[in-house]
């Protein structure tokens, strides 16, 4: 039995946090038979609600003449073409439990995530607290003013207080339901590389980093991560349970002109792999290095949607049916850390060659516009970034707010945008006061991290080879690249 861990996935679970968490150390990791359920439902809320994704849906107007009690500042959406649904899988080792929860929306909350520590800890006597994980496929046509945090209304529109009560309720309830149904499972491992070699499912999306080498055995140029990885899940006579796998692909098929409520490309993948089967199976995909991969597909609009998730099941079922699912004994443990993201305790170390801090701010705050060393190494402490409370959308050619650049007229900071020209728009066009923008932005100051290791399982490698490998399965904040997945 091999002793080493296999990473599989690195997949997106967007959380800002607003709370100090770290998850106590386990003593000893034992294994224990492994019990699993799965359970799905839909989010139940009606049309009206503002879609999340696209800031430029505050000036796209509307498209019918209805009016919604439940859109703000954004455009309210105007029906359904795919309703959203919640899956849930609970892993118990009968020492630790794990709850994943997957949701097509544009991202997580921690809010959300603490409600559901709470309500899930409470109905089943156990102690879940940084054992729940809500990823997201970030699809931008679902729902979005869930988050109380103004940053966020720039992604969905102003909180609904209602809109996040009835997610929460119907998140808990298909979370019982897989608790409810545990029971012991058969479980296996797989990866496929070059599974989509013609773009048929995604494609690579930017150009900024094609000249980066990303990937160890591909040259630099405009690829895209080309991983596919599953996760089968039986119960113990063979019958399929649920279905995990990962790969990064954009929820942008449908534009900001659309109206209708759609899990898009992502979620598309699902509705057809998940057809493949002849009995009731859980299926989700578990969002990867999406930022730099975009949806391909053939046609326009809906048809364009289902010819992604008809390209996307053949090779889904062909690596599902070649993993082999065995009863297993599994350890599991998950931790959770609260990390700290403001401007001054931010810190990048990395085998003792690079050390890099931002210099300290004071009011006398000077840069020397010197970015590199003469040996072409990064400067450090960096003195460029002059933004107290931090800044966005730099690297871009110009400023987006002028009268916020942070005036350094040195690559890529002269393009950046303070935060407190961020937070005077949120005011203005929310209608906000000046208590509820405040610097620096609560939301900016920490974030939550959340990685889980279980097995062994029987895996299978890229090459057609069989091991017996532990599963790494890590979440972090962000629209990540395949770079850093």
């Amino acid at each position: 039995m091999a002793s080493h861990l296999l990473v599989l996935a690195l997949a997106l679970a967007t959380t800002l946090a607003s709370c100090s968490y770290q998850a106590p150390v386990l003593e000893t990791v034992t294994p224990g038979p492994l019990l699993v359920g799965a359970s799905e439902d839909y989010l139940s809320l009606p049309v009206g609600v503002p879609l999340g994704g696209y800031t430029t849906r505050l000036f796209a107007g509307h498209v019918d003449s209805r009016d919604s009690a439940y859109a703000d500042k954004f455009s309210p959406s105007a029906g359904v073409q795919t309703r959203i649904p919640v899956k849930a899988f609970w892993f118990d080792n009968g020492q630790e439990n794990l709850v994943l929860i997957k949701i097509d929306l544009i991202y997580s909350i921690d809010a959300l995530v603490g409600e559901l520590e709470t309500t899930l800890s409470s109905a089943t006597g156990l102690d879940l607290e940084g054992r729940v994980v809500v990823a997201t496929s970030h699809t931008h046509n679902a729902y979005g003013n869930f988050n109380p945090q103004p940053t966020w209304y720039l992604g969905g529109d102003s909180y609904n207080h209602e809109v996040f009560v009835r997610m929460t309720s119907a998140t808990t309830s298909v979370a019982l339901a897989a608790y409810e149904a545990r029971e012991e499972a058969s479980v296996g491992l797989g990866m496929e590389t070059d599974w989509d070699p013609n773009d048929d499912v995604y494609r690579d999306r930017r150009g900024e980093n094609d000249d980066l080498a990303v990937f160890d055995d591909i040259p630099a140029g405009p690829w895209k991560d080309p991983l596919l990885w599953m996760m089968r899940i039986d119960t113990l006579v063979g019958d399929p349970m649920a279905v995990l796998y990962g790969f990064g692909i954009h929820g942008i098929v449908l534009d900001v002109d659309n109206a209708m409520i759609s899990v898009d490309a992502p979620g598309h993948t699902e509705l057809a792999f998940q057809e493949s089967f002849d009995s009731p199976v859980v299926v989700a995909l578990f969002q990867a290095g999406a930022g730099d991969a975009s949806p391909t597909g053939e046609d326009d609009g809906y048809a364009r949607l289902e010819s992604v998730g008809e390209n996307a099941a053949g090779p889904l079922l062909d690596l599902w049916q070649s993993i082999v699912a065995e009863p297993v004994e599994a350890r599991l443990e998950t931790q959770t850390r609260s990390v700290m993201q403001t401007r001054d305790e931010i810190r990048v170390s990395r085998n003792g060659e690079v050390d890099w801090t931002y210099l300290p701010w004071a009011d006398d705050y000077e840069p020397d516009l010197k970015v590199y060393e003469d040996d072409g190494s990064v400067a450090s402490p960096v003195d460029e970034f002059t933004a107290r409370y931090g800044a966005a959308f730099c690297g871009d050619e110009s400023p987006y707010l002028s009268s916020y650049s942070m005036e350094v007229d040195v690559y890529p900071y002269e393009s950046c945008t303070l935060v407190d020209g961020v937070a005077e728009f949120l005011a203005s066009g929310f209608d906000l006061d000046s208590s509820q923008v405040s610097l620096p932005l609560l939301e900016s100051q920490r974030t939550m991290l959340t990685a889980s290791r279980m097995g062994p399982f029987p895996t299978l490698l890229t090459d057609g080879s069989h091991d017996e490998l532990d599963f790494l399965l890590a979440f972090f904040p962000g629209e990540p690249c395949a770079y850093y997945a």
